[in-house]
């Protein structure tokens, strides 16, 4: 898997497979388009996670983190600020990997979710951010405290 290289000399080669017509081969140039710190890689690896996050989740923990740094993830926010919940999860999936612990407060806004899928997100991406594991299938219950916890130390 080519993406998990950190070599900008790439970036050519998979600008071009990004239209390639294999999704797998697709979503994977934008995958290190987006590690690389380009934005157009974002898009389609949100639609991925989205889609299909379970499948996508280990190669962005992988990769993306080389990215982490507050542009990166100020893309991402800015892209969720008005998005609908499913959009707003995606996009909080990614800040695992790229959002800065500088950036914390603007988590605040997700914790205080009324969507519950948004509300888990920005518990795992405060998990992450002060590394703790995330966990994709908390309760609601569970979801809500740690929600509240997570606010009092943002």
């Amino acid at each position: 898997r080519l993406c998990r290289f950190d070599d900008p000399s790439l970036l050519p080669a998979f600008r071009a497979w990004v239209d390639d017509p294999d999704p797998r081969t697709s979503l994977h140039a934008s995958m290190f388009l987006l590690a690389m710190k380009q934005k157009e890689g974002l898009e389609p690896v949100l639609v991925a996670a989205r889609k299909q996050w379970a499948e996508i989740a280990p190669l962005a923990a992988e990769v993306l983190p080389r990215a982490r740094a507050a542009e990166s993830a100020q893309w991402v926010f800015a892209r969720i600020a008005q998005a609908p919940p499913v959009e707003r999860m995606a996009g909080l999936r990614l800040l695992r990997h790229l959002m800065v612990r500088d950036q914390a407060v603007l988590l605040r806004t997700y914790l205080q979710a009324s969507d519950h899928t948004v509300l888990r997100e920005a518990v795992n991406v405060a998990r992450v951010l002060h590394d703790e594991p995330p966990v994709d299938d908390l309760p609601v219950f569970q979801v809500i405290e740690m929600s509240k916890q997570w606010l009092q130390k943002l």
